[in-house]
């Protein structure tokens, strides 16, 4: 319980200074014309000190050091975005928060609902409800087969940990679309139906946690193209960096080396597939071939993903 009130209170503070705190001060900087330049700087010195904050944490808060070290990343890359990028200085300072610390979407990305918000919510809840029941069962499956080791349960813990790993994704989306209805805002699907992906290069593109994607696509992709890089490089270094974006929190809060390396393996083995994809030319195939090689490629070696995160949870 003392780590968990510890844990929640760095959080807090990395969240309340991330979002609110070093806004204002920015908001100030503008206001008092600032030297650009002095403004980037600032936002580096005031965030780069919350990547040491999980590091603060006894190693036994183990989920509170995962959760910090990845929130406290997300907030820092999301501020400099806002100190950065000239289109969101001109956004309001509530939605300059939002873009941080609430939304987790790229805020310019808002649209807003114009029809009921009453059906809007049973929408929501509906959708979020069938999700809940998915990663309710997989959970109990994978709890109750964990002591039986064969084919048939490696293949059941696989399956699982995709519809875990999927369903907990569009929870998240779906909580996020609803703490905001009350503003009439809409955020983009953070899940595009990934389950209707007809190749690996859909799925990981354009349909699989689009704000993951999309901070991969700006921050690695789209640079190593624009200066010259080999565009099969650039998608090897983006599944690499989607790599380490995905272990280093779960490093942090204690994942051995031998499952880092095997969570990492998982997305080498993506971009492997992505690559065969292309030479086998999967998209001249019939859909419901293009389908099945989509969910197997993904599912199939999921366990090297899934595994480790449910041996640290204490699961397996």
């Amino acid at each position: 319980m003392e780590n968990d009130t510890v844990g929640a209170l760095v959080w807090f503070i990395v969240w309340f200074h991330g979002t609110i705190s070093a806004q204002i001060l920015h908001q100030y900087m503008q206001e008092t014309k600032f030297h650009a330049q002095l403004k980037r700087y600032f936002a580096f010195c005031t965030l780069f000190p919350m990547m040491l904050f999980p590091f603060l944490l006894p190693e036994e808060a183990q989920v509170w050091r995962g959760v910090v070290s990845m929130a406290s990343g997300f907030y820092s890359l999301r501020f400099y975005e806002v100190v950065s990028i000239p289109a969101l200085q001109k956004e309001n300072l509530w939605l300059r928060m939002c873009h941080v610390g609430v939304s987790f979407h790229d805020i310019r990305r808002r649209s807003y609902i114009k029809g009921s918000l009453k059906e809007a919510f049973f929408a929501i809840c509906s959708k979020m409800t069938i999700h809940i029941v998915l990663l309710l069962i997989s959970f109990t499956l994978v709890t109750s087969t964990s002591g039986n080791f064969s084919l048939a349960t490696f293949f059941l813990h696989s399956l699982c940990g995709g519809i875990c790993v999927m369903s907990s994704l569009y929870i998240f989306g779906y909580v996020l679309q609803l703490y905001h209805l009350p503003f009439r805002i809409q955020l983009p699907k953070l899940m595009n139906q990934p389950e209707e992906s007809l190749s690996l290069r859909e799925f990981w593109g354009f349909r699989w946690d689009t704000v993951v994607q999309q901070i991969l696509k700006n921050y690695v992709f789209q640079p190593l193209t624009e200066r010259g890089v080999n565009q099969s490089i650039a998608s090897v270094a983006t599944f690499v960096a989607s790599g380490m974006l995905h272990v280093y929190p779960l490093w942090v809060a204690g994942l051995s080396f031998y499952d880092a390396f095997a969570m990492m393996s998982y997305f080498m083995s993506q971009v492997a597939l992505v690559f065969i994809e292309a030479e086998i030319n999967v998209i001249s195939w019939k859909e419901h071939s293009r389908r099945l090689w989509t969910i197997a490629s993904v599912i199939l070696p999921s366990f090297l993903f899934t595994g480790p995160v449910f041996k640290l949870a204490g699961m397996t």
